[in-house]
């Protein structure tokens, strides 16, 4: 399974200007991932014309859409989204720890090729030490999910201070950075090394 994560930041292509979301559609179909893991998308925002861009996206990827509110302002929305090549189910929504912005990470069990798979979308904090906190929840939620398991996202953290986590306070589960900003994969006695069949990248 191949997996990329992108913070769109509502289709902004470079720090300022307009929005302009399909530019980013082709370089994303160049990766041909299985799965999509998108932050920062509008819904029914001014700035954005009123579109649901994750449903954009699903559409030009031909991909199912798991969307989930982030922000809200007004009847408008920031959103953490999935596109999935494949099925989706069983969608969940973990509120993440912490002051601040509200942040979520969004969960979904994803079936691609035959595969099941249960796959995390988080954006956490822009404060290291708070998204220490929300990272640390993000893993010991999953713990209690159907493996194997990927998270990734926009976690905001140095690759320093994501490479090394320790089991969860369930004790179960260790995990391995395998990008500057992505983790992915449980590590067990019997699973020493990642299957040769998982073909796991991050794009940004």
């Amino acid at each position: 399974m191949r997996v990329a994560t992108s913070n769109l930041q509502h289709g902004i292509p470079d720090p300022v200007g307009r929005p302009a979301l399909g530019r980013a559609v082709a370089p994303l179909r160049k990766l041909a991932a299985d799965v999509y893991a998108f932050q920062e998308l509008d819904h029914r925002r001014r700035r954005t014309r009123f579109t649901h861009q994750g449903a954009v996206l699903a559409d030009a990827l031909e991909g199912e859409l798991v969307w989930s509110r982030a922000k809200r302002w007004l009847w408008g929305a920031q959103a953490n989204a999935l596109v999935v090549r494949g099925e989706a189910d069983a969608p969940e929504v973990l509120l993440l720890p912490g002051p601040g912005e509200r942040r979520i990470a969004l969960v979904s069990t994803v079936v691609v090729n035959g595969e099941r798979w249960t796959i995390a979308n988080a954006h956490l904090s822009l404060n290291p030490f708070v998204a220490d906190r929300q990272l640390d929840a993000a893993l010991d939620f999953l713990s209690t999910r159907p493996k194997p398991l990927v998270l990734l996202g926009d976690l905001n953290l140095r690759p320093e201070r994501v490479e090394v986590r320790r089991p969860g306070s369930r004790g179960r589960m260790s995990w391995q950075l395998v990008s500057d900003v992505a983790i992915t994969w449980e590590q067990l006695a019997l699973w020493p090394e990642p299957p040769a069949s998982a073909d796991r990248r991050r794009r940004s």
